[in-house]
């Protein structure tokens, strides 16, 4: 937050790095739910042949004023 508020001169990480960080999380987390090992494809950021972990890549939003567009 101090970068945003201009306290900080550089970020310590770019924002690709930053998704790939946090992608590992989301699929240990999705891992350890569903119990079992996860094949996950990098570059259509899927896991393919496992609907029930691809189910929990994304989530569900209501249907609201503020829901964003093109997400079901």
């Amino acid at each position: 937050m101090d970068f945003i508020r201009g306290g900080q001169a550089h970020l310590n990480a770019d924002a690709a790095a930053g998704h790939r960080a946090a992608t590992l999380v989301h699929l240990a987390n999705i891992a350890a739910r569903v119990g079992r090992t996860l094949h996950f494809d990098p570059a259509q950021e899927q896991i393919p042949d496992d609907a029930e972990a691809a189910k929990l890549l994304g989530r569900q939003y209501r249907d609201h004023w503020s829901t964003p567009r093109g997400v079901a």
